[in-house]
Parts: structure tokens; C-alpha cells; sequence
């Protein structure tokens, strides 16, 4: 049986990084007197993680800006979670005329010669928003 392409698989990895950013953001907003019996419960605790962005970086490679070599300003921020075969990553474009207004999210999944990707919707996903305007605040400059 062949592998599936990246096509057949994104909307599942997607799912996974979308679950992981969403309980995230449940956990911390729990009393801190019932995360014990949250799901990553024992991954935060393990790691120290004591704040949704230290979570967030956690479970990252990176967070950089990429540059369009034809329009600097048309580039994208990178919220890198795996790399190699496979990879994955949130791409976050902004709005030109606002500072650090998300314009829309994509998420990437590649593997060796192959790649798909999927727009994230805010009504469906706002924690992947949430997460993105979280770590523009700490990495955008102006």
C-alpha cells in the first residue's frame, strides 16, 4: 500500500495542531485546582509550562517572519511546528494597512517533494487566531 499524499493527510494534522492550541487555552483558563485532570495536564506540568505562551513555544521549532523577495511587506510569519519529512507550520498574513491585523492563517503540511494546505477559519478555530495574535505581540516589532 502506497503512503498518503499530503493532500489525503492535512486535514487530520491540521486537526491534531488545532486540538492541541484549543486545550491549551482550556487548561489555563481552568482554576488551577482542576488542570490536574485536564488531558495535557501531565505534558505541561512535565515541562514547567506556565502560561499559554510558553505552551505555545513549547510544542515549536520557531517563530520567524519570511520575506516575499519581491515585496518584503507581502511576506508572512511562520509559526513552525515540525520540520524535515514531514513538516508543518501556521503561515499568518497580515493586513499591510493595520499593524499586526491578522489578514488570514494557512496551515502547511509537507512531506518530501509533496505539500498541501488548508485557510484556517476564525469562526471554527479562534485559539489557532488567539494563539498567532499572542505570539506577534512578543515577536512583531514595529
Amino acid at each position: 500500500m502506497s503512503e498518503k499524499t499530503c493532500a489525503e493527510r492535512v486535514e487530520k494534522k491540521f486537526k491534531d495542531r488545532a486540538a492541541y492550541i484549543n486545550g491549551v487555552f482550556e487548561y489555563f483558563d481552568l482554576p488551577e485546582t482542576q488542570r490536574a485532570a485536564h488531558p495535557l495536564a501531565d505534558e505541561l506540568e512535565d515541562y514547567s509550562v506556565d502560561s499559554e505562551y510558553a505552551a505555545l513555544m513549547h510544542n515549536a521549532l520557531s517563530f520567524d517572519f519570511v520575506e516575499d523577495d519581491e515585496n518584503p511587506r507581502a511576506g508572512f510569519w511562520r509559526y513552525q511546528l515540525s520540520w524535515g519529512g514531514p513538516s508543518d507550520e501556521f503561515r499568518i498574513y497580515l493586513d499591510e494597512r493595520v499593524k499586526h491585523r491578522i489578514k488570514k492563517i494557512d496551515y502547511h503540511f509537507m512531506d518530501w517533494f509533496d505539500g498541501a494546505s488548508m485557510s484556517v477559519d476564525y469562526n471554527t478555530n479562534p485559539a489557532i487566531f488567539w494563539a498567532a495574535d499572542m505570539l506577534l505581540e512578543a515577536f512583531a516589532q514595529d
